[in-house]
């Protein structure tokens, strides 16, 4: 597969999952319970998915493809991406009391 080919691939799916996400989010907004934080924090690490799905197509693109140095930058932003999010997403948790160990593992199950 070609880069352009791959990068029009990653717009395609970046777009579908940014009006998912805004839909989402507006949803959020209009709760008016306790329960805004914990579904802006799933809001987060469906975020954080997204960004470390985009990151590992990059990084899978780059293994087989001769333009590595290129694709440096792109990997770099896409993982403090995915940071942020994580951090975000932990900061809500955090408020709420909830122990992140034991999210983290129940995500990684």
């Amino acid at each position: 597969m070609k880069r352009t080919e791959s990068i029009k691939r990653i717009s395609v799916y970046k777009k579908l999952n940014s009006i998912l996400l805004a839909h989402m989010i507006k949803a959020v907004k209009a709760t008016k319970t306790p329960l805004w934080r914990q579904l802006s924090a799933c809001y987060e690490f469906i975020k954080t998915l997204e960004d470390l799905s985009i990151l590992q197509t990059l990084v899978t693109y780059s293994l087989v493809s001769a333009d590595q140095e290129q694709l440096l930058e792109p990997v770099k932003q896409q993982l403090e991406l995915a940071v942020e999010h994580l951090e975000s997403a932990l900061q809500y948790l955090e408020f709420e009391k909830f122990n992140d160990d034991e999210i983290l593992k129940e995500m990684l199950m």
